[in-house]
């Protein structure tokens, strides 16, 4: 990377970010590669004709579309001289739309190839946009995931889990796996989690406890919402929405009380394991005394 396309990734981690236009951090020579891999791209000729108009038009938003549309395809030769020809891979806008970079674009559409293509080339798991959402955010909160909550569905998706559970687990998998915190708030102190329960994303709250069963997540200690607990949080929601001191949605309602029923059964389990295993070592070491004498359960 070079030395300019690194200060263009520390300023885009700045909710708002004080950088330039894209072209400003290129050279002539840089700027016309560019241009004529997007024309390729488009047209399927090269042309470097026209650069300084065509770089004129093109924003840096248009950038980070670009980079996110070449970020999936099989051959990524392309992405690789746009980078290569110093576009910054988290270039983003300072006045246009949300400031999403390429990763958080791709993110919304839970596309974990080319996720997985953007990370492996330094993409920046952490930044956020203007409205305070990082990639993990826009993964759990994808207008593409489904929002029923009937109780027939809810109970069938926690028990067996869904293809597109599945494929957001895998999405905050990638994530996780190049630097994403699964525990980090925004400014308003909500988790991902804690986003996908008030977003109404059931299929994400599922890729939650997926990966809770898995040790990858703790829905039992750490908090998902200022200072409080998945336990918390859900409950809390539940029966405030049910006993009208919280507004909410029937939706809200429904999604917080499964996934509290989901947390009880996870706690309850996680109870009996530990309760095993202190059984266990008094055993092992000559000091277990049963509760009730054998004849007493006679």
């Amino acid at each position: 990377m070079s030395e300019t396309a690194e200060k263009f990734s520390v300023a885009a981690r700045d909710p708002d970010p004080s950088f330039e236009h894209w072209s400003t951090y290129l050279t002539d020579e840089s700027k016309k590669t560019v241009i004529e891999e997007w024309t390729y791209f488009i047209t399927g000729k090269r042309s470097g004709e026209g650069t300084a108009d065509l770089a004129a038009i093109m924003s840096n938003t248009d950038m980070a579309g670009f980079l996110c549309t070449l970020a999936p395809e099989k051959d990524l030769t392309i992405l690789d001289k746009i980078l290569g020809a110093g576009i910054p891979i988290d270039i983003r806008d300072k006045d246009e739309a949300y400031g999403l970079t390429a990763l958080q674009m791709r993110a919304s559409y839970i596309q974990p190839e080319g996720m997985a293509a953007l990370l492996e080339r330094g993409a920046d798991p952490e930044i956020r946009d203007r409205d305070g959402r990082s990639a993990l955010d826009h993964v759990v909160t994808a207008g593409v995931l489904s929002t029923r909550t009937h109780s027939d569905f809810l109970r069938s998706l926690m028990h067996k889990g869904s293809q597109e559970s599945d494929r957001v687990r895998e999405a905050i998998q990638i994530l996780v796996q190049n630097g994403a915190d699964l525990y980090a708030q925004d400014p308003d102190g909500h988790t991902a989690f804690a986003k996908a329960i008030l977003a109404v994303k059931p299929t994400a709250v599922k890729a939650f406890l997926d990966m809770a069963d898995a040790g990858e997540f703790d829905l039992l200690e750490r908090k998902v919402s200022g200072d409080l607990t998945a336990k918390q949080f859900c409950h809390g929601y539940s029966e405030g929405i049910a006993k009208g001191e919280v507004s909410g949605t029937d939706e809200l309602f429904g999604i917080c009380y499964h996934t509290d029923v989901e947390i009880n059964i996870r706690q309850y389990e996680a109870d009996c394991e530990k309760l095993g295993q202190e059984i266990r070592a008094q055993m092992e070491a000559g000091t277990y005394v049963p509760p009730f004498p054998d004849n007493e359960l006679l």
